[in-house]
């Protein structure tokens, strides 16, 4: 006996149902997946503009190693450095240089990370110098999209210790 070939033709509702449903599962995780992606390359931007700015002043230091300037380049939280020498348009001693880097530094500490803050520890033994270099900075964004809501303002920091 032949079979009666079927009459169906197209999707049955439910058919239709489950494919809207499959498809919205992943367009939910793609978007997920753009914020988290986007989240993490800030935090990574703000990493890399710590390590820069560490890096920018253990420079400064090294390019004005005279002994006795190497101690105006320390800096504790907080502190408001200023310097009555403008240094681009004219020249300055060891000690002047240091403190216009210094304020130079932390106006850029301030304008490039949000809530920026840094410290610069100057140690000196048994004729070796070494300078610990902190930068404080708060997230602009990522707790609530990677699901970790306390990460949200957390204040981070980013530590360079060298030798000079």
């Amino acid at each position: 006996m032949p079979l009666k070939p079927s009459v169906q033709s197209g999707a049955s509702l439910i058919e239709v149902m489950v494919a809207l449903f499959v498809m919205a599962i992943g367009l939910l995780g793609f978007a997920a997946l753009l914020t988290t992606s986007s989240t993490l390359n800030q935090r990574a931007f703000q990493l890399s503009q710590a390590v820069f700015l560490a890096e920018s002043i253990v420079e400064r230091v090294r390019a004005n190693r005279e002994s006795t300037s190497i101690s105006d380049y320390g800096v504790t939280l907080s502190e408001d450095p200023s310097s009555s020498s403008d240094c681009d348009s004219k020249d300055c001693g060891a000690s002047e240089m240091a403190k216009w880097d210094v304020a130079q530094w932390m106006t850029q500490v301030e304008s490039l990370l949000p809530s920026g803050d840094a410290q610069i520890e100057i140690n000196t033994a048994a004729g070796i110098t070494s300078i610990t270099v902190t930068v404080y900075y708060k997230l602009r964004e990522g707790g609530k999209s990677t699901g970790d809501a306390g990460l949200l303002g957390k204040l981070e920091n980013y530590v360079l210790r060298t030798e000079i």
